[in-house]
C-alpha cells in the first residue's frame, strides 16, 4: 500500500481497497517514462505491475 500512495498520492483507505481489488488500473494517460518509473516503484514494494500502451 505504500508504493500505491506514493505513486497516487491516494488516502491510506483508497489505497487499501484497490490493493485488495487487484487488478486494477493505478494511473493513465503517462509518458512512456513515467510509467516505467511507476511501475519500476510498484514492483520493488512487491507488486506485479504492466504497463499498458494504447495498443494493449
Amino acid at each position: 500500500m505504500k508504493g500505491l500512495r506514493e505513486v497516487t498520492g491516494a488516502g491510506l483507505v483508497d489505497a487499501k481497497n484497490a490493493v485488495e481489488s487487484a487488478p486494477v488500473i493505478v494511473v493513465r494517460r503517462l509518458s512512456a517514462a513515467s510509467a516505467d518509473r511507476v511501475r519500476d516503484r510498484l514492483e520493488s514494494a512487491g507488486a506485479t505491475a504492466a504497463v499498458l500502451t494504447n495498443d494493449d
